[in-house]
């Protein structure tokens, strides 16, 4: 799946803060293939947009239900979720942490199994119409459908799916 030593550099949304900034970080056993990379620590821009990706494990194989799409079974592993925010995208990667939220996306179906951890949420555009480039990034490597229409329902690039699987 992933080499071993591979190096995970991206600007990072702290997982423990919901300040608006965007934090360089190194991940020992995951190659991130996301936005061009920049060291260092810069504040959003003022139209709080763009694109994030969860990276989130499935401990076990599970099945679960993603409203309307079907129930699925998971396998073990880890996952890559593209998302996008046209706004509000602090409050949205802040309520992607959250567990007491009402499921509205498919994400929020998945995310409030137990079997599933968020394992990091990382900004790689603050252009929220990058949504599909960021998530085709991901499928050039070693990415695979996950489940065919997961969060694309309303997608204008034609994606099969936003959730992949490594």
């Amino acid at each position: 799946k992933c080499t071993a030593n591979a190096l995970w550099l991206s600007y990072h949304f702290d997982y423990f803060s919901d300040t608006a900034a965007l934090v360089s970080h190194h991940h020992p056993r995951f190659k991130w293939m996301g936005a061009g990379v920049r060291n260092g620590i810069i504040p959003m821009d003022n139209t709080n947009s763009g694109v994030y990706q969860i990276r989130l494990t499935v401990d076990k194989k599970c099945r679960i239900p993603i409203g309307k799409l079907d129930e699925f079974t998971f396998p073990e592993g880890q996952y890559v979720y593209t998302g996008r925010a046209g706004k509000n995208l602090t409050q949205r990667i802040s309520r992607h942490k959250r567990s007491d939220k009402k499921c509205f996306w498919h994400i929020d179906y998945l995310l409030s199994n137990k079997c599933v951890r968020i394992l990091d949420i990382n900004v790689v555009s603050l252009n929220s119409d990058d949504e599909c480039i960021e998530n085709k990034k991901l499928l050039k490597g070693r990415a695979s459908i996950a489940v065919k229409g997961f969060g694309a329902t309303d997608c204008k690039h034609n994606c099969e799916a936003h959730l992949l699987f490594f």
